[in-house]
């Protein structure tokens, strides 16, 4: 499993982002170990598509392109996590920054078999953050390796507790891969094709069917790493979902004049909307920020004047306080004076 996640907090005018499923797009891939997760992303990488964002993240996808040469295909992670950090630069919704957990191929084996506590919090946060779900189901004639990946379906729905009573919003993309071993591959009618194949086989209409009842927008695609093919499509039909979803949210809570939301909505996700040429969130945001200001300013002067009103509090606390200190200092001289000379007096 692997997660295009977020973990970075923003600050943008003012309002710090705290949230870190905002501002920047979680995206998580699942599929069965050999699936082509892994092939799938080092392709990615190549022709500048997905751009890796450190040094680690650049051994880590050279390691992978090594074996892909030396001995044809991806080695299968088992029981590892590996951190990558990517950029992707797209046509319509600009650069989008993306940090990657490479995780083992099932979900169950990885949670039991891995005793780290932090690392499993770490998994459980990501399912539950995600944005967008990409499920891998490769091209085979014989399904039964994948009839166990039905519960890794189960497993993922639990850990990411969705309500099994309504449909996710999250977008989730079913992506057959090593597509171009399929004789369909490359024709006219090759979705319809490719979701057939997956009607017609009794293991795969399964995981079909669980991941179409929990999850409100799914779509069926086909993909080859081998062959270079169809490879952005997956990632591009969750970042639209997203960005349809964010913008429609923007444009209710602005007919409803819920400024302060909405300027605080936007805010959050500016690094990731603020390139958008295909959803114009500026004049939007722009509306919010005109009508949110004087809301705010004028909150500000109320909070200005609290604190202080509370300073002056403060002060004339210790001036009380000084005053009674001195008051009984002074008290206390006069009465030790007193005091001696009555004594002294009285032997006299």
């Amino acid at each position: 499993m692997k997660f295009l996640n977020k973990k970075h907090q923003i600050k943008k005018k003012g309002i710090k982002k705290m949230n870190s499923n905002e501002d920047i797009l979680n995206l998580v891939l699942i599929g069965a170990k050999n699936s082509g997760k892994t092939y799938f992303l080092s392709q990615l990488s190549n022709r500048n598509r997905l751009l890796s964002a450190n040094d680690s993240t650049t051994r880590y996808l050279k390691k992978i392109k090594e074996n892909i040469k030396q001995y044809g295909q991806t080695q299968a992670t088992s029981a590892t996590w590996q951190e990558l950090e990517f950029i992707y630069q797209n046509e319509e919704y600009g650069k989008i920054n993306f940090n990657i957990d490479d995780y083992d191929g099932n979900l169950t084996e990885t949670m039991s078999g891995n005793n780290n506590t932090n690392e499993k919090n770490k998994l459980k946060e990501n399912v539950q953050v995600s944005e967008g779900c990409i499920f891998f189901i490769p091209f085979e004639k014989e399904t039964e390796r994948l009839k166990n990946f039905a519960d890794e379906i189960d497993a993922f729905i639990n850990m990411a507790q969705f309500n099994n009573k309504e449909k996710s919003p999250i977008p989730a993309c079913i992506v057959i891969t090593k597509w171009d071993e399929s004789e369909a591959f490359g024709t006219p009618n090759e979705l319809n094709i490719g979701k057939q194949y997956i009607l017609d086989d009794e293991n795969l209409k399964i995981i079909y069917e669980k991941i179409e009842s929990f999850f409100e927008h799914t779509k069926i695609m086909v993909i080859s790493s081998k062959k270079d093919y169809n490879l952005l499509n997956p990632i591009d039909f969750c970042l639209g979902k997203t960005f349809c979803q964010w913008y429609e949210k923007a444009k209710e809570l602005e007919k409803n004049e819920k400024w302060e939301e909405l300027y605080g909505y936007l805010s959050n996700r500016w690094k990731n909307i603020e390139q958008n040429k295909f959803y114009d969130f500026k004049p939007i945001y722009d509306n919010a920020e005109k009508n949110f200001t004087p809301i705010k300013n004028k909150r500000d002067l109320e909070a200005k004047k609290l604190k202080q009103k509370q300073r002056y509090k403060n002060i004339t606390i210790i001036l009380i306080v000084v005053f009674l200190s001195i008051f009984y200092y002074v008290y206390k001289i006069n009465f030790d004076a007193d005091n001696k000379y009555f004594i002294a007096s009285k032997f006299t």
